[in-house]
């Protein structure tokens, strides 16, 4: 776990800026859990990830706790291994922006029961999403050779703005701002599918979508 409070626990509550200028990836291989990130920037500081999150080895979580504004690329996270905690996304902030696709995977693992579903939480004032956001609860692409065994969590996505949400389009300009939530989805065998996926949308003032959203597995949306 690393973690960074800029506040000395709450004792400077204004805080100050953290930013990353390079890609961020965990010290573990990709077949294996680890790589936490947790960071607090206070009221008044500022979160960048001027790079990749997980990119080549993805983190387990990434969690900014409190920030003014948090500004984040491309992030890829995966879950705790076989029966371990589901992969988080979790960012707070007065204004949160993504710019890059924010994806909790499930990991690949040899026979076994579903793992917990991965989850994408992002609360703020602003909330504007630039990108794709994907979380893959469940069993994802477990392999058992031939033997797969399901049950697997639902992967969920919730945003929650307090004044607008912004969904825009993503770079290639052809599917912009879509978003998928997954419960398990084994290949074979005497497995069986985990729980749908769960999308929650808020905002108390203005939502805005500059273009259509998609999902997929009988995905819940409330807004």
């Amino acid at each position: 776990l690393l973690a960074i409070d800029t506040t000395q626990r709450g004792f400077f509550p204004a805080g100050g800026n953290i930013s990353f200028l390079k890609a961020v990836d965990s010290d573990r291989t990709l077949t294996v859990a680890g790589g936490r990130l947790s960071l607090t920037a206070g009221t008044g500081g500022d979160v960048l990830f001027s790079g990749t999150v997980g990119g080549i080895n993805p983190v387990q979580y990434l969690q900014v706790t409190s920030a003014d504004t948090v500004t984040i690329n491309r992030v890829t996270a995966r879950n705790g291994g076989l029966n371990g905690p589901g992969g988080l996304i979790s960012l707070t902030g007065n204004t949160v922006t993504v710019n890059g696709v924010l994806n909790v995977d499930a990991i690949t693992v040899a026979a076994g029961p579903g793992e917990s579903g991965g989850q994408v939480l992002i609360t703020g004032r602003n909330v504007i999403l630039n990108n794709r956001v994907s979380a893959n609860g469940g069993d994802g692409v477990i392999n058992a050779f031939g033997a797969n065994f399901g049950g697997g969590s639902a992967g969920e996505i919730s945003i929650r703005a307090t004044d607008t949400l912004s969904v825009n389009p993503t770079p290639d300009g052809t599917i912009g701002g879509s978003f998928t939530a997954l419960g398990g989805n084994p290949s074979g065998g005497n497995a069986q599918a985990g729980a749908d996926g769960i999308i929650t949308l808020q905002s108390d003032r203005d939502l805005y979508f500059t273009v259509n959203q998609e999902a997929q597995r009988e995905t819940q949306y409330s807004i």
